[in-house]
């Protein structure tokens, strides 16, 4: 192993880099147009040398007057500079045509740029911190000068194939979001796939996996009344699942549940739910806030190849994509590989489906039909699977709104016959007392309608057919 140099130590390295460099823009002076739009931008603090300073500089001037650059050229652009003293000792203009015996082609210009910028970078961080130590240098520089931290090149990354826990729902190492609105059984569905998991059973669909560990993080339900009993009914293995007490908050403690991960191999981890999980500085409505707190869990998915499960509500909003209805910022949606919504069937309210929502790695599947059912011996639900279907995520929102719309005008029917079961009444009384339940005009001209009453009259009241049921 190479001796570890402090950036002090290297100064004959850094002129040789620089002689390169600068003796490859002299002989190709077509290139210095891509390097003077290079970031980080080339500044006079990239060079050591003093005359490389000066060398620099005057490249500069003649570029951006856009005169050739030349030896002659470049040498009186020197002398204007008042820079020629600094060449003396060089042999003067004799120094240029040295550097112009260089060999290196133009393909050789970004290698020796990284390698000079990061010299300059390490005599920065030197000058900063004096009394660094050897060990903190290797932190900021490698033993090859040329070789940047973090950059993998594609020559030393091989093709994989994504693992699936369930082929076009969960992914194996990847961050996946079950989205739907309260009560609709999100949380008896997490169960269900948890258990099957836990003892090797096969999902809807899928091949059969080994059985794997799975922990739960739900905050929000008990332990001993409400999740057991859901694994219970589900037919789980207690062997082969846990929850998770002191993981309460992302990125603060992902290095705590990496350590559960790998101590357990923990194949699936459920936030449920996961905007809960997030740290109380980061605001689940702001996307930089929302990547900033999810991207630490994306990345340990990855290392550890554990399956992340987050579930979610979904937001008020009413139409548009069904891609934009889980709540707070849509960069939850936006970081997870893939997605799925749960929502009431179309055809039957007694019934859920299961639909894909988003894939980044795979087609998309199949929606599924499911229906909750309460075993025999059991209190709590189960899933009951019923097959494909073609009902899509954008269908499920569509039917979502349209069932909170028909709420909404039954209650402000219920609120038209309750004013004006007395009688007639003035047309802005109701809509007053509309307005102060919270009812919307569209709402209430649509409940109107339903009841047969004239939009232009002054006075409001119920047709004869209408206020029988309002007298019953």
């Amino acid at each position: 192993m190479s001796k570890v140099q402090k950036p002090t130590d290297r100064i004959n390295p850094c002129l040789q880099h620089e002689r390169r460099l600068l003796g490859c823009l002299l002989n190709y002076p077509e290139q210095i147009t891509a390097v003077m739009g290079m970031t980080p931008p080339v500044t006079r603090e990239t060079f050591l040398g003093v005359p490389h300073i000066a060398l620099w500089e005057s490249i500069e001037s003649l570029h951006k007057e856009g005169a050739p650059v030349e030896l002659d050229s470049l040498w009186r652009q020197i002398e204007q500079n008042g820079q020629a003293a600094r060449f003396s000792q060089l042999g003067g203009i004799n120094y240029l045509i040295d550097l112009q015996k260089g060999t290196d082609i133009p393909n050789a210009i970004p290698e020796l740029l990284l390698v000079v910028q990061g010299e300059a970078s390490r005599r920065k961080l030197a000058q900063t911190y004096p009394d660094a130590t050897d060990a903190q240098i290797i932190g900021w520089e490698t033993e090859d000068p040329d070789q940047i931290k973090g950059v993998r090149w594609m020559r030393d990354i091989q093709p994989q194939e994504v693992r699936w826990l369930w082929p076009g729902f969960i992914p194996a190492g990847k961050l996946t979001l079950l989205v739907g609105n309260p009560g609709l059984g999100k949380s008896t569905l997490t169960c269900e796939v948890v258990a099957r998991l836990s003892r090797g059973i096969a999902l809807p669909g899928a091949e059969a996996v080994p059985a794997m560990a799975c922990a739960l993080c739900c905050p929000e339900d008990d332990d001993g009344d409400t999740i057991r009993p859901r694994l219970d009914a589900a037919d789980f293995d207690e062997n082969m699942v846990c929850v998770l007490k002191d993981v309460r908050t992302i990125p603060e403690e992902l290095p705590l549940l990496e350590q559960i991960i790998n101590r357990y191999r923990i194949g699936l981890v459920v936030f449920d739910p996961v905007v809960s999980f997030l740290s109380g500085k980061l605001n689940a409505h702001k996307e930089q806030d929302v990547r900033r707190g999810l991207t630490p869990l994306v990345e340990l998915a990855q290392r550890t190849g554990c399956a992340v499960l987050g579930v979610m509500h979904q937001n008020k909003q009413r139409g548009g994509q069904a891609l934009h209805r889980a709540g707070g910022s849509v960069a939850f949606v936006g970081i997870a590989r893939a997605a799925m919504m749960l929502g009431i069937d179309p055809d039957d309210p007694e019934r859920r489906v299961l639909a894909p929502l988003k894939n980044n790695l795979a087609p998309e599947s199949k929606s599924l039909r499911i229906r909750l059912e309460t075993p025999t011996g059991h209190k709590v639900a189960r899933v009951e699977w019923l097959g494909e279907c073609d009902v899509t995520a954008d269908m499920l929102n569509m039917a979502a709104d349209d069932v909170e719309e028909q709420t909404k005008v039954r209650e402000a029917m219920a609120i038209i016959r309750e004013e004006l079961a007395a009688g007639p009444k003035p047309r802005t009384e109701v809509i007053n007392r509309a307005k102060s339940e919270g009812i919307a005009p569209r709402t209430l001209r649509r409940a109107r309608d339903r009841l047969g009453i004239p939009g232009d009259s002054t006075d409001w009241s119920l047709p004869p057919t209408q206020a029988s049921k309002s007298a019953a």
